[in-house]
């Protein structure tokens, strides 16, 4: 029998962060996301995690919750759900104001699919590994907090810090990222500008770090959305790789990536892209020849699992930032990788994303 929609409901999912997670352009104080509720017509249901984010995309929850009854008649609409591509592209269309219910949808009805075939995500998409390595965030803040921040960091074991920078003085994220630097003197470190830079600023920065410099990995976004110049401006001038985040959000934006030349790495979000777009300009990327980071907005380990899953699934992923599960407090979730310090275990999951509510 083929899969047929029986429900789809939309509802909110909100957890309180253990800290503020600021960036360069505003802050959570909460996680304010949206549980969708798939269930097929022969019982098997699937789960998914819509993460708007006001001061990056500005999807509220408010505006995912609004659309639940387009998102059904996407669904309900076709005659059956196996091809999950056309269905992704049914839901493109009823959900473009919120590409983020896009994911969250298409998350659920993947779950969905997959436990009904008897796989996990991770075997969905390739299962090419099995373990993961992510980075974890320094999140906007003053230096005590910085310092305090990669201080644990490294005690639990990391060895790749995403600190984000910008919304404070160039004075002041150096005095941060070298504070950062001596409290975790064996981890790499990755800048995360959100957008609050200028070519020029961006590259001051940088020159003011002197030999700290040989520890950034990566400058992600430095510039404005659509600076693809000045991103690769950067590049060129600075020599570090420089990763577009805010500046990859559909497909047409990683072909013109590679047209222009000069900029190194995407960073691929499926709250951006949707899940099924993601894994196309994954694969497209890495065909390309660019690294790729696979990262998110704040989300659980829903979300962050099923990213997993793709990163490992198709497999070549150098940079993985999927770290907000630990940022969070209690939540009606359990189940998804098994986390010890930065290494991601997905080898246990046997279907779907194996993550399970308990509300």
């Amino acid at each position: 029998m083929l899969p047929t929609l029986r429900s789809l409901t939309f509802s909110p999912l909100d957890v309180p962060l253990l800290e503020p997670f600021g960036i360069a352009t505003g802050a959570h104080l909460s996680m304010q996301n949206v549980l969708v509720r798939l269930e097929l017509a022969d019982g098997t249901v699937g789960l998914g995690e819509a993460a708007p984010v006001p001061h990056i995309s500005g999807e509220t929850q408010a505006a995912v919750l609004a659309h639940e009854q387009d998102a059904r008649g996407a669904l309900a609409a076709l005659p059956h759900l196996g091809a999950y591509r056309r269905a992704s592209a049914a839901l493109a269309e009823a959900l473009t104001a919120v590409p983020s219910a896009v994911a969250g949808v298409e998350t659920a009805l993947l779950d969905a699919l997959s436990r009904r075939a008897g796989q996990s995500l991770l075997d969905w998409f390739g299962r090419r590994e099995t373990a993961l390595t992510t980075d974890i965030t320094v999140t906007t803040g003053d230096l005590e907090h910085a310092r305090r921040s990669a201080t644990k960091a490294a005690a639990l074991g990391f060895r790749a810090l995403k600190v984000k920078i910008g919304g404070a003085t160039l004075h002041e994220d150096v005095d941060r990222l070298v504070a950062i630097a001596d409290a975790a003197p064996e981890a790499d470190l990755l800048l995360d500008g959100n957008t609050a830079f200028s070519p020029e600023s961006a590259l001051q920065l940088l020159r003011d770090l002197g030999s700290l410099r040989s520890k950034i990995s990566l400058f992600e976004q430095p510039v404005p959305r659509e600076d693809w110049a000045g991103l690769a401006e950067v590049e060129a001038k600075s020599g570090i790789p420089v990763a577009a985040d805010e500046g990859l959000r559909s497909r047409a934006d990683l072909a013109r990536i590679v047209r222009m030349g000069g900029i190194s790495v995407v960073n691929i979000k499926t709250a951006k892209l949707g899940v099924v777009a993601a894994h196309d300009v994954l694969v497209a990327a890495l065909t390309a020849g660019l690294e790729v980071m696979v990262g998110g907005m704040v989300e659980s380990e829903l979300s962050m699992t099923t990213s997993a899953c793709l990163a490992a699934g198709v497999g070549g992923v150098r940079f993985v930032d999927l770290d907000t599960p630990l940022f969070l407090g209690a939540r009606p979730l359990r189940g998804g990788f098994a986390q010890a310090g930065p290494r991601l275990e997905l080898g246990g999951i046997t279907g779907g994303h194996g993550v399970e509510y308990l509300g």
